[in-house]
């Protein structure tokens, strides 16, 4: 969804939206047009997102940058193939994009996510890891750096990932679920997973299947706890 806010310039925001169990991104663009210097801005380190609550679960991320109308809207034209599935297809828009707007955090972002949905980790982690290079304490990319290192069996670095988001914005609820569920199904760690899967489940009230995952855990840590006891 679009949000478009007047304040002596257009500012749009696009809302996060989960797709399985990956996020596409959100972009605040500035009206079409050069900076007023009338050069491309710097490419650097940096932090100038801003995070806010979406009156649901989680929050909106924008990023504050001018970017030409063609950019733009190619950028929404990606993000609805990968909406359809059409990720082949997203892939090849995205790279337009970055291409002419390298500064843009969040289209580098939704190209990793993208291939991660393809399949191809290596290309997924150099563009969350180019997105961190701009941006890095972006929660959104150390999210998704994680899926692709849990993915990919590198279970310490995802839970890292994950934890850092979370130093960021302690309300992530994707991250949230996502470290419970690794330190639940891959390293065992029934206190780290409880702990996330009930943070989880205070912010998304609406979810049954982690309340299951809840109760299962509890009934598993009180058999473990009944067992060491002589």
């Amino acid at each position: 969804m679009i949000q478009c806010h007047g304040d002596g310039k257009q500012r749009c925001v696009l809302r996060l939206v989960a797709l399985s169990a990956f996020l596409l991104g959100a972009v605040g663009c500035a009206s079409p047009g050069p900076t007023e210097s009338g050069t491309q801005p710097d490419i650097q380190s940096r932090s100038d997102f801003a995070l806010a609550p979406d009156g649901q679960h989680g929050f909106i991320v924008t990023e504050d940058v001018p970017i030409v109308g063609d950019v733009r809207s190619d950028y929404q034209r990606a993000t609805m193939l990968l909406q359809r599935d059409a990720i082949e297809e997203g892939v090849v828009v995205l790279e337009s994009v970055i291409e002419r707007a390298p500064e843009l955090v969040i289209p580098r972002i939704d190209l990793g996510v993208a291939h991660a949905r393809l399949g191809n980790h290596e290309a997924a982690q150099k563009s969350l890891e180019a997105a961190l290079a701009l941006a890095p304490d972006h929660p959104v990319a150390l999210n998704e750096l994680g899926i692709v290192y849990r993915q990919t069996g590198r279970f310490a670095e995802a839970r890292a990932s994950y934890e850092q988001a979370l130093s960021i914005h302690d309300g992530f609820h994707y991250a949230l679920l996502n470290l419970g569920v690794l330190c639940d199904l891959y390293v065992e760690d029934l206190p780290c997973a409880l702990e996330n899967y009930e943070a989880y489940s205070g912010i998304v009230t609406d979810d049954p299947q982690v309340g299951i995952w809840i109760a299962d855990l509890r009934n598993r840590m009180s058999a473990s706890q009944a067992e060491s006891t002589p």
